[in-house]
C-alpha cells in the first residue's frame, strides 16, 4: 500500500532517507540495479557519518536489489523513501541525476514538480477482442483501468455476411467482393458507434483530453463517430491486445499532447509580466514572497530534475504545493523565477 504523498510530506523524524536515480524502460534492467545499490551505499556512509549505525532501515531498499522484475518495468526516473515508518517507491516521468539525501525530513522536490505536471487524461484502448477505458493517476502516474467495454465480439460482427455474401457470389466475385466491404465498413461504424455510446454515458462530465490507441484506420474512424469534445489529436497506433499496463504507459509518455502543452502560453507571457512589474527571479525574495503566499506562479528551469536540490528549492516548492501555486517548467528560466500576484512595488520585502 503506497503511504500517501501528505504523510510523506508531513514526516519528520531522523533518519528520513529520499534516493533519486534515473532509469532505464527497455535494455538491461541490471543496469537501474546497480545504480540503486550505488546510492544505497553511498546513504550508508552518510548514516554512519552521522553517528546513525542501525542499517535495518535500508531493509526494504535492499530488498529491491535483487528484484529483477521490479527493475524491468521502470520508466524515466525512481525515488525512494525509507525511514522508521515508511518504506515507499515510486515512478518519475523525468530524468535525473542520481543523488540521495539522509535528513530529519524527506527531500521531494522533484517528486512534487512531477505530479504538478502531471495532467489528466483518458486513453482507449480498441481492439478487436477487447475495449478499455483508463485513467492516469495523478500521484503515482501510473494507468488505471475504470471501464472494461460491454460489446459484440467485433470478428463475429464482421464476419456475419460473409457466408452470405460467399454462398450469392458465384456469378459475380468481384461484386461480392465490393458488398462485403462495404458491409464491413457499415459494421465498424456500428461498433464504435456503440463504443462511444457507453463511453459518453461514462464520461457525461469529464473534460480531460481522451487518448486513442489502436490499429491503422480505427483512429479516423473513431474520431468522426465520437462525440467526445476532446479527442486527443496524437494517439498510439497499433495492436494493443499484447501490451501491458506499463507499456501502454511508456507509449503514452512518448506522446506531445497538444492539449497538455502548456509551454509556448508560459513563454508568451514574460515580455508582459516584465511591464506589469511581477516577475522576480532572485532566489531569496522568491523564498520570501514563497513564504509570504505571494507567488501566483513558479517558473522552475527545465534543467531542474538534472541538478542536486537545494534546501531553498525544497521549501519554495512544498510552500506552492500547500498553497496551490502554479507550477510551470521553461527553457527561458536558469534555476527558479515566479509570477507574483501583485506588482512588486505592493510587496513589502
Amino acid at each position: 500500500m503506497k503511504a500517501s504523498i501528505k504523510n510523506i510530506l508531513k514526516y519528520t523524524g531522523f533518519p528520513a532517507i529520499s534516493i533519486y536515480i534515473p532509469t532505464e524502460a527497455v535494455g538491461d534492467p541490471n543496469v537501474n540495479r546497480i545504480r540503486w545499490k550505488n546510492e544505497i551505499a553511498k546513504v550508508k556512509t552518510k548514516l554512519v557519518n552521522k553517528d546513525f549505525l542501525k542499517m535495518s532501515i535500508l531493509k526494504e531498499a535492499e530488498k529491491l536489489e535483487n528484484d529483477i522484475s521490479f527493475w524491468q518495468n521502470q520508466s524515466s526516473a525512481l525515488v525512494g523513501y525509507f525511514s522508521h515508518d515508511i518504506a515507499e517507491t515510486f515512478a518519475l516521468d523525468n530524468k535525473i541525476t542520481p543523488q540521495n539525501y539522509v535528513m530529519d525530513f524527506f527531500v521531494m522536490a522533484p517528486h512534487l514538480v512531477d505530479i504538478s505536471q502531471r495532467k489528466a487524461f483518458f486513453l482507449l484502448t480498441v481492439s478487436r477482442n477487447q475495449v478499455k477505458l483508463f485513467r492516469n493517476d495523478d500521484v503515482t502516474g501510473e494507468l488505471q483501468t475504470i471501464k472494461d467495454f460491454s460489446l459484440p465480439d467485433l470478428n463475429d460482427t464482421l464476419n456475419l455476411d460473409i457466408q452470405k455474401e460467399t454462398l450469392h457470389g458465384a456469378k459475380g466475385t468481384q461484386s461480392s467482393t465490393n458488398n462485403f466491404k462495404d458491409k464491413l465498413d457499415v459494421r465498424l461504424v456500428q461498433f464504435f458507434k456503440i463504443i462511444d455510446d457507453q463511453l459518453i454515458a461514462f464520461l457525461a462530465k469529464e473534460e480531460a483530453p481522451l487518448i486513442f490507441a489502436g490499429v491503422e484506420g480505427y483512429f479516423e474512424l473513431f474520431k468522426e463517430i465520437s462525440s467526445y469534445k476532446n479527442i486527443a489529436k496524437e494517439h498510439i497506433l497499433g495492436n494493443v491486445d499484447n501490451l501491458t499496463t506499463h507499456e501502454l504507459n511508456e507509449k503514452v509518455k512518448k506522446l506531445e499532447i497538444e492539449k497538455l502543452d502548456n509551454e509556448s502560453s508560459t513563454e508568451n507571457q514574460f515580455s508582459k509580466m516584465d511591464i506589469e512589474n511581477r516577475w522576480i527571479d532572485k532566489l531569496a525574495r522568491v523564498q520570501l514572497l514563497s513564504e509570504a503566499q505571494g507567488v501566483e506562479t513558479l517558473f522552475l528551469a527545465k534543467t531542474f530534475h538534472q541538478s542536486p536540490i537545494t534546501m531553498a528549492s525544497e521549501k519554495i516548492i512544498r510552500n506552492s504545493i500547500e498553497n496551490n501555486v502554479e507550477i510551470k517548467l521553461n527553457n527561458q528560466v536558469s534555476t527558479l523565477a515566479c509570477k507574483t500576484k501583485y506588482p512588486i512595488n505592493e510587496h513589502v520585502f
